[in-house]
């Protein structure tokens, strides 16, 4: 049976710790983005999308955002009854988002 030093074991929590953290929350940039276009919503305090603001975590709480690797990939809000468009939608460099569903 191989040991394994306790300096290893503790650098493997560390990354394992790590990688949960950034696979859990989006980058402050994209929820950010995310805000900042709910704002320009004409029904912005629609019920649909109230978990959407600073309190809570864009990937696991947020109606509609799915995450991979901790970045926003994809956002589905169908059925939300969203009244905006796109064009105020920053499309920030950091956005990793891949997939968009708006019907």
């Amino acid at each position: 049976m191989m040991m394994v030093s306790s300096k290893t074991f503790s650098s493997l929590q560390f990354f394992t710790l790590l990688y949960l953290f950034t696979v859990t929350f989006a980058s402050t940039d994209e929820a950010t983005a995310l805000l900042k276009w709910k704002a320009t919503f004409k029904n912005q305090n629609n019920f649909v999308l109230a978990s959407w603001t600073p309190s809570f975590n864009a990937c696991t709480d947020w109606y509609g955002v799915i995450c991979f690797n901790g970045r926003v990939n994809t956002l589905n809000i169908t059925d939300s009854s969203v009244i905006g468009t796109l064009y105020a939608f920053r499309f920030h460099p950091s956005l990793f988002l891949k997939i968009l569903i708006l019907a």
